[in-house]
């Protein structure tokens, strides 16, 4: 039995949606099969000048590593701490097994880095070229000249 101590904390707005997305995931992670919920208490919700954050605090049990292993990635808790057992021995194809679905993990976020990036580009680039963008553009340039014009 291994037996975590973790901590899930959203953060963003607006308030109610924040507030249910952590039951949400308090509800899921009820249902979850690998799983036992030890202890579970929520903070209330608070404001970050303009955002709103709540977390969980939960101590669950798994019966082996890859349950835990796929809490991480399922529910990317923001702190852990294995109470016990104090010393795992790990399988060496567990191991590579995590590893892969990490590398999984990160070329995904990479891509979805990468697309989101280039249709950002594609969007400054229409918005340069609509005409009330390229007015207000020449108007802060003649503004910025008659600024920098030496004195005589």
């Amino acid at each position: 039995m291994i037996k975590i101590r973790t901590v899930i904390e959203i953060a963003g707005f607006p308030k109610e949606h924040i507030e249910q997305a952590m039951q949400k995931i308090m509800a899921n992670l009820k249902q979850e099969k690998d799983l036992i919920i030890s202890k579970a208490s929520v903070a209330d919700i608070r404001q970050l000048q303009t955002m709103w954050s709540i977390f969980s605090e939960l101590e669950l049990e798994f019966n082996s590593i890859n349950p835990m292993l796929n809490f991480y990635f399922d529910y990317t808790p923001s702190y852990i701490e294995i109470l016990e057992p104090q010393e795992m021995e790990l399988k060496s194809i567990d191991f590579a097994n995590f590893i892969n679905d990490l590398l999984a993990r990160l070329h995904q976020y990479n891509s979805i880095v990468a697309n989101m990036n280039a249709e950002n580009i594609v969007l400054k680039k229409k918005l340069q070229a609509t005409p009330q963008v390229q007015q207000q553009a020449q108007k802060e340039n003649s503004a910025q000249k008659k600024q920098t014009k030496p004195k005589k």
